[in-house]
């Protein structure tokens, strides 16, 4: 079900699981640059030990989808970027980041999916002119 949009008080709601088979693939640099760039960066599950965002941990899936609601953007998780987190983010309009190197693996809602090279990124002006 999609929801009615509304106003969108968050940049990005990341879901973040510490788990050694997906430290590796996780992109805490990127997520170092959107905070130094100014965006709002809440964070659901594990505690993410980046300065300037919130970690708001393990909370109801009534309240993550409160915030989903909010927010504009999340990373989706590059061992399955369809996980139930990135489909309900799809479910309140919010746009999913991909590292390019997993742009094969986006086959359903394209125009919801941003392809971006995570490492290199430095085009912040251009996420937020989609804000």
């Amino acid at each position: 079900e999609i929801k009615k949009k509304q106003k969108k008080s968050n940049d990005f709601i990341i879901y973040y699981r510490r788990h050694t088979n997906k430290l590796s693939l996780f992109p805490h640099n990127f997520i170092k640059k959107l905070v130094l760039e100014g965006f709002k960066v809440i964070v659901v599950g594990d505690k993410l030990k980046i300065k300037s965002i919130k970690n708001i941990g393990y909370v109801s899936g009534k309240i993550i989808n409160k915030i989903q609601s909010k927010s504009k953007f999340t990373i989706a998780s590059n061992e399955n970027i369809y996980s139930f987190f990135t489909l309900e983010c799809l479910s309140n309009n919010v746009k999913i980041i991909v590292d390019r190197n997993y742009k094969n693996q986006v086959k359903y809602a394209k125009k919801e999916f941003l392809i971006l090279d995570l490492k290199k990124f430095k085009n912040f002006g251009k996420l937020k002119s989609l804000k």
